[in-house]
């Protein structure tokens, strides 16, 4: 029988397809980057694999640990020493909570640095792949910089 995360990456990566060919993107771009991929052990990005199987180009658009530093966003390390948090920090706890919300001051660093990837690609139609709690904010980011954008769907 099939995980649950097997069915769940199969109707999602259907409703891509779907929408990418309803659309007429020439690009799925998503909130992600190689080095993001390498340690999750995967071998290639989902999306990557959809937008090879649809013939339309890709593009990883997170910074890695090195272009993070340059735009200067600190790493989750630093965060957690900056707030003085010592020790293990276990998921959900409040300490993981007071990292994640310091984490979430640099949104929109992170946001301008995937407008600069996608921005001369005027000519295109792109999906574009992130996080909702990017929705608002990034689509934002695009309107005023005079943007057509259209949230397809919140998924999952």
């Amino acid at each position: 029988s099939r995980s649950a995360d097997e069915i769940s990456r199969n109707k999602f990566a259907s409703y891509l397809k779907r929408v990418t060919t309803q659309y007429g993107a020439s690009l799925i771009a998503e909130e992600f980057n190689e080095e993001a991929l390498q340690k999750s052990n995967a071998t290639i990005s989902t999306l990557k694999y959809i937008a090879n199987n649809l013939k339309v180009k890709h593009l990883f658009c997170d910074p890695n640990t090195k272009e993070r530093e340059v735009i200067g966003i600190p790493s989750r390390e630093k965060i957690k020493n900056s707030l003085g948090i010592k020790g293990p920090v276990y998921e959900g706890s409040e300490e993981d909570n007071r990292i994640n919300e310091e984490q979430n001051k640099y949104y929109p660093l992170r946001e301008k640095f995937w407008f600069d990837k996608i921005e001369k690609l005027t000519d295109r139609v792109i999906i574009f792949v992130c996080g909702q709690d990017h929705v608002e904010s990034f689509q934002s980011l695009l309107i005023s910089n005079r943007r057509e954008t259209k949230i397809l769907k919140s998924y999952l």
